[in-house]
């Protein structure tokens, strides 16, 4: 998971909720910190504005986390809410009533609840079975919320807090959660007579994983218009990732690539500036063709996929110790769940697109499909 402000979020969803006042069941977005903070939100864009419609902290007297099969009697739930998919939050002066699609959602939050609420271990003395299909999830989302934090540690160190390509900074999470941090092909609308520029860009929130580098949204969907055979972008905060993958970009990072990749090109020269076909064809001749990057004798270009000559390879290899990096990783040696199809990708990218929702955002308005 991912830090929600300064605290840790660990675990978030959709679920409904019973409404305090008019009793109506509404969908809601759940967030749950590490500091036993329960919030919910009207959708995600309303939680990246951090415009919640209420929130309570679960510590102390009086609190209680209700499993199915020990809901308090004066509810009137809905015939939609499976019978194992409920639960109820219990808080002085008021009660939470909730329900999940299905038990094992509702497990996992209950597990969750427990767990930062301190209750887990009085929960499982009093017969509180976890299915097997449960803990694995609650065991996955730890690893996942371990290589997050990697992540987030490795993106602020210098070099790598500054896109790779495009080199616009800022700092970390200076503008909204790191969970909201997500997504291109370059296409633009033929309505708009310019392109928007990349200014007001965030810090890095994207990695291409094989290459080593932190890039930020738009230099990102520029690496995913290459294909995954040259570049495998994922999100850093809302994609799954293996410790491999992240052992990987913890090795190498943007000072340690761009060594490689950028040795000829002069310290002036003018990076595209705009989302424009520009940018996108500065990432190409920089990975693809590798018109920067350091080679073994004067004029010798790079490729990391070519075919050719053994005795040549060995040359390459010694000047960019990354050849292979580019378009050479092979899914196999990870984790499946931590391999995203590229409909996937596109999906976060548009969800980070759609999180920077204010009218006036340029990165709201480019069209990413």
């Amino acid at each position: 998971m991912a830090l929600f402000g300064h605290d840790e979020l660990v675990k978030s969803g959709w679920g409904v909720k019973r409404g305090h006042v008019r009793t109506s069941w509404k969908k809601r977005f759940f967030t749950l910190t590490k500091s036993a903070i329960f919030a919910y939100y009207a959708d995600e864009s309303a939680r990246a504005g951090d415009k919640s419609k209420g929130s309570v902290r679960l510590l102390g007297s009086g609190v209680e986390i209700l499993g199915p099969r020990e809901l308090r009697s004066d509810v009137k739930w809905p015939k939609a809410a499976p019978e194992n998919a409920r639960l109820q939050i219990v808080v002085p002066n008021r009660i939470y009533s909730l329900y999940f699609d299905t038990g094992t959602e509702c497990e996992a939050w209950l597990l969750h609840l427990r767990q930062v609420t301190g209750r887990l271990k009085l929960a499982t003395n009093a017969g509180s079975n976890t299915s097997s299909s449960t803990q694995a999830q609650i065991e996955d989302d730890a690893l996942q919320h371990e290589l997050h934090q990697t992540l987030q540690t490795l993106v602020a160190q210098p070099g790598n807090n500054t896109c790779a390509d495009c080199h616009r900074s800022s700092l970390y999470s200076s503008h909204m959660p790191t969970a909201f941090i997500t997504s291109q092909s370059f296409g633009f609308s033929s309505s708009r007579s310019h392109p928007p520029r990349i200014d007001s860009l965030p810090e890095p929130t994207w990695a291409s994983w094989n290459i080593g580098v932190f890039i930020c949204l738009h230099c990102a969907g520029a690496h995913r218009s290459l294909g995954s055979h040259i570049s495998k972008v994922k999100s850093i905060a809302l994609d799954t990732w293996s410790r491999q993958q992240v052992g990987d970009i913890k090795k190498k990072g943007n000072n340690a690539v761009n060594a490689v990749y950028e040795a000829k090109l002069e310290a002036s020269y003018a990076r595209p500036m705009e989302l424009d076909a520009g940018l996108s064809d500065f990432i190409r001749r920089k990975y693809v063709d590798q018109q920067w990057a350091a080679t073994a004798e004067a004029g010798e270009q790079l490729h990391p996929n070519s075919t050719s000559p053994s005795s040549r390879d060995d040359q390459t290899k010694n000047a960019n110790p990354f050849a292979n990096d580019a378009g050479n990783a092979s899914d196999s040696d990870f984790d499946p769940r931590a391999n995203e199809s590229d409909a996937r990708v596109l999906a976060t990218m548009q969800s980070e697109a759609a999180a920077l929702h204010a009218a006036n955002d340029p990165m709201a308005q480019h069209d990413w499909s």
